[in-house]
């Protein structure tokens, strides 16, 4: 019998080192839609409606916005929530409706995921 992870870890995003080190197949794929150029490297979270478009990106410091997840799993079905309202409340706080390329904006926005991702088992 297999024993179950205690722990699930993972990323919103792409490494620096994969950003850098050119285009790539499969997933990321530029054909995709979430690769801007060689410079900016890959989008890392996109969300997009009539009024707002948020597509949070970039790998340079001082502004990298991969963000990394690490939950305690106690059974054998957990489910992951993200809360899109909430995610919309914060990042409206910021006055910003229209982020397309890295830097600080992009940056801190992406920050508001810490708090919009949680699980439920």
């Amino acid at each position: 019998m297999t024993s179950l992870p205690s722990q699930i870890n993972f990323s919103v995003g792409i490494d620096s080192i994969t950003n850098v080190s050119g285009v790539m197949g499969g997933d990321l794929d530029p054909t995709k839609g979430m690769y801007w150029t060689w410079q900016s490297g890959y989008i890392n979270f996109k969300l997009e409606s009539s009024k707002i478009t948020y597509h949070l990106g970039g790998y340079a410091s001082p502004y990298p916005t991969i963000q990394n997840f690490s939950f305690k799993i106690n059974n054998q079905h957990p489910h992951f929530v993200f809360d899109a309202d909430k995610f919309l409340s914060l990042a409206l706080l910021q006055r910003k409706t229209n982020i397309m390329s890295p830097g600080a904006d992009a940056y801190h926005i992406a920050q508001y995921l810490q708090n919009v991702f949680s699980l439920k088992e």
